[in-house]
């Protein structure tokens, strides 16, 4: 039998080592102490703001009410690097939050690969959420939103916002808007009021557009020149009793016409065109 070569001989005789000391310590629970360590690894943070009169998104991010009068953001630091995982300032009352470029992975030592892949099964839970507070009101809602947007009470003047990856969900508020872009999720806007801006030069007004998902709107106001599109999904609206009185709706369901409500005005103030590609669509 062919023997084995000295270095052959101590290879394998460490890996063998390596091997039953990984056992011990996965016995003595070595890899639970590893996952509280990982699970410290990224730690809370919270900033509160007040008076903030604009926001500008550009993250993977969820907005929902906050449970006081302040706005809150909470987020991740990787506390063995000292570094955010987002970036955020305030200037003249606006909010800015963006994305915390990493730039090249560095590791320090051997453990710290093994903490970053028990982190990235989590990478969900470390979202950040940004608190509005019920009753505010926000000059300017910008940027490109990846999460869910929920707005309770609030007043946005000038919404700019395309948001995709999350449910939308809009309740007992008033935004103004040119355009807005929803992919990826669906869209509940329930007891509150649309308002074209009166300076807007296209002559459909303002255009909501939805991808990937369904719209359903519940006691709707609109002021206005309205467009509501879904390209992958039905639309669902009730209309508000005073809108009703002062509405001219045209409405297109996958490129076929469908039967108006009668109290469509042709000679009404306020407009409104809803289209769906490639699904149902109901109006009341």
């Amino acid at each position: 039998m062919k023997q084995l070569k000295p270095f052959t001989k101590i290879s394998l005789s460490l890996l063998g080592l390596g091997a039953i000391l990984s056992l011990i310590g996965y016995l003595a629970g070595g890899w639970t102490n590893m996952k509280t360590v990982a699970e410290n690894y990224f730690q809370p943070q919270t900033a509160s703001f007040s008076n903030i009169r604009a926001i500008e998104v550009n993250e993977k991010l969820s907005i929902m009410p906050s449970p006081d009068n302040q706005f809150h953001l909470h987020y991740y630091r990787n506390q063995h690097k000292d570094i955010d995982l987002l970036n955020h300032q305030v200037q003249d009352g606006k909010l800015t939050i963006s994305s915390a470029f990493q730039g090249i992975v560095s590791y320090d030592g051997l453990l710290e690969p093994i903490l970053n892949l028990v982190n990235d099964q989590n990478v969900a839970y470390y979202q950040p959420v940004l608190q509005v507070p019920k009753n505010s009101t926000i000059e300017t809602l910008s940027g490109n939103l990846q999460g869910d947007l929920y707005l309770d009470k609030v007043t946005i003047q000038n919404l700019e916002l395309t948001a995709e990856d999350g449910d939308m969900l809009i309740e007992n508020s008033q935004l103004s808007f040119a355009h807005l872009s929803h992919l990826n999720g669906e869209v509940a806007i329930n007891h509150s009021t649309l308002i074209s801006p009166k300076d807007i030069s296209d002559t459909v007004g303002s255009s909501l557009t939805i991808e990937d998902g369904d719209f359903k709107a519940e006691n709707l106001k609109l002021e206005g020149r309205h467009s509501i599109s879904n390209y992958d999904g039905s639309i669902d609206i009730s209309l508000h009793s005073k809108t009703k009185t002062d509405i001219h709706i045209d409405a297109s369901q996958n490129n076929l016409g469908i039967d108006l409500p009668t109290y469509s005005n042709p000679h009404a103030t306020n407009y409104l065109y809803i289209s769906t590609l490639d699904g149902e669509l109901n109006i009341q």
